[in-house]
């Protein structure tokens, strides 16, 4: 039998950035790709449709960041000199 999802992610602590606080919930994968999160424990039913079972009971689970902070601008216009003080 073919498995729905490659992986389901099961965490007491998932923080999704759309919720303000972390909450206890799971992630269905499948190809690389979030197709289904919910809250609470998941079924019997979506754990049976896994290839990979994932639990996470004390780290928090989130979307990864990607910091693009950069001082290369500042220190470029700075040192070129413009002016962009009134833009």
């Amino acid at each position: 039998m073919e498995k729905k999802n490659s992986m389901i992610i099961v965490a007491k602590n998932l923080f999704d950035s759309v919720n303000s606080n972390a909450y206890e919930g799971y992630l269905c994968i499948k190809e690389n790709r979030i197709v289904e999160k919910g809250i609470g424990q998941p079924s019997k039913e979506i754990l049976d449709q896994a290839e990979q079972i994932l639990i996470f009971e004390e780290e928090l689970v989130m979307p990864g960041i990607t910091d693009t902070h950069t001082f290369f601008t500042g220190y470029a216009i700075f040192h070129v000199g413009a002016d962009v003080s009134k833009v």
